[in-house]
């Protein structure tokens, strides 16, 4: 059986060894997931104290929704992103941060909701 140790290369390992092998991947990328969802909550809190902070919310407001269709589609062209948890997730959090920035503008909802 063959295995990807990705900058060592590819190795052949038995079938005893795999599962051994397998679970560290696992755990692997579990700990990799947690670090983005963590930087990820991180950045989200920080973006939306700067978009409460900016000087012009209808100014960025408008700006945003100009550019947002052009961000949507560059985004969605890539054949990677053709995953449905993908695109819910990038169009989830499009949607947090139009909320924000409209609630900044005393436009809808709060922008409280997290994605």
């Amino acid at each position: 059986m063959d295995k990807d140790l990705h900058k060592a290369g590819r190795h052949t390992i038995s079938q005893d060894e795999f599962p051994h092998w397998a679970s560290e991947r696992i755990s692997m990328h579990e700990q990799l997931i947690a670090a983005l969802v963590g930087r990820y909550r991180a950045l989200q809190y920080g973006v939306g104290m700067i978009i409460g902070a900016h000087p012009e919310p209808e100014r960025l407001l408008e700006a945003w929704r100009a550019a947002t269709p052009d961000l949507v589609d560059a985004e969605m062209a890539g054949s990677i992103y053709e995953t449905e948890t993908y695109r819910d997730a990038f169009q989830g959090t499009m949607a947090y941060l139009t909320r924000t920035m409209e609630a900044s503008c005393g436009h809808g909802s709060d922008g409280d909701e997290s994605t």
